[in-house]
């Protein structure tokens, strides 16, 4: 098959046109795919420790203030933790002996004992086998949500 010069031309104009839209296109789903990829990483990962839990705060605790300035209840599934894992938090408790977990939000600041990772409220302990008697266990903790970020 031969072909004129202007068929030529109009072949290669159109390749032109085809390649470049195509170009256009992976470029835009590129950029969506960047800029998705860009909030997703400014997205923290979640934190995860292996240590030891505490009970803490039965009645005598009740009506206290937290560090978030909510009024303490030992029958709710709340915790005290380290500065590493900011107020309002949620997180996912394990009790590596049972095999139980409870989420629980990040009220207050703790534990005060060295060597103790997190201190959960009486309600979250008895949840994953923690009993007064016991008063601690291994466990494994899962940062799963951080707090809203304040503007």
């Amino acid at each position: 098959m031969v072909m004129s010069r202007n068929s030529y031309m109009s072949l290669k104009g159109t390749f032109a046109a085809a390649t470049i839209a195509i170009l256009i296109a992976f470029g835009t789903a590129f950029a969506q795919s960047a800029a998705s990829t860009k909030s997703a990483s400014t997205t923290p990962v979640k934190k995860t420790l292996v240590g030891k839990a505490t009970y803490y705060g039965g009645k005598g605790l009740d009506g206290n203030e937290t560090a978030n300035g909510e009024t303490f209840d030992h029958r709710e599934h709340t915790a005290a933790a380290p500065k590493t894992i900011p107020l309002g938090s949620t997180a996912k408790v394990t009790n590596l002996k049972t095999g139980k977990s409870v989420t629980v939000r990040i009220t207050d600041r703790g534990p005060r004992v060295r060597g103790r990772h997190i201190d959960l409220s009486r309600g979250a302990a008895q949840e994953i086998g923690i009993t007064r008697k016991e008063g601690k266990a291994p466990v494994k903790v899962e940062v799963t949500k951080l707090p809203p970020a304040e503007d």
